[in-house]
């Protein structure tokens, strides 16, 4: 495949960026919102749900989605590749992981907390709270797996000393 023009890949890593701004921001947003709202209350527990179902559903899909086909056209179209350096297989491994974690365990736990009955809330507390923990433990776990993905990124620890830097 052609590779991409110096002002291609400027527009690329300005996408590639963009996205991942959405997803870490995202991911930050859902649990720092959790000490601003008032969960003593149903109403409180419904919109602190909603809240963060509304970043979940759409900044971190649009991340998720924007980083992975930016990532994909970097390995087709310019020479860093798919796997040519160890830190770049660590950045494919842990993004794998994190869209397992976030489909399979965040997700539902999100999804199952928004509900427009506010009875619920009160007489699912126990369901709820559960909910919550699971996106407060892995969602912590997905923002320190942002960092160290947004480490290698920037610091390549592993990159070889006599490659040209593309």
């Amino acid at each position: 495949m052609k590779t991409l023009s110096p002002k291609g890949m400027k527009w690329l890593k300005f996408f590639h960026v963009l996205c991942a701004i959405c997803w870490i921001g995202s991911a930050f947003g859902m649990n720092v919102l959790k000490h601003f709202i008032d969960t003593t209350v149903p109403e409180g527990r419904y919109i602190l749900s909603l809240a963060i179902k509304l970043l979940d559903d759409e900044l971190i899909y649009i991340g998720v989605s924007g980083c992975l086909i930016t990532g994909i056209i970097y390995g087709c179209c310019t020479k860093w590749g798919f796997f040519k350096h160890q830190w770049l297989t660590l950045k494919w491994i842990l993004t794998f992981v994190m869209i397992v974690l976030g489909t399979f365990i965040i997700g539902p736990a999100v999804t199952g907390n928004v509900h427009p009955d506010l009875e619920w809330y009160t007489t699912n507390l126990s369901e709820y709270t559960r909910n919550m923990s699971v996106t407060a433990w892995w969602g912590g776990s997905q923002i320190i797996i942002l960092l160290i993905v947004l480490y290698l990124s920037v610091f390549k620890p592993t990159k070889k000393k006599n490659n040209a830097r593309v």
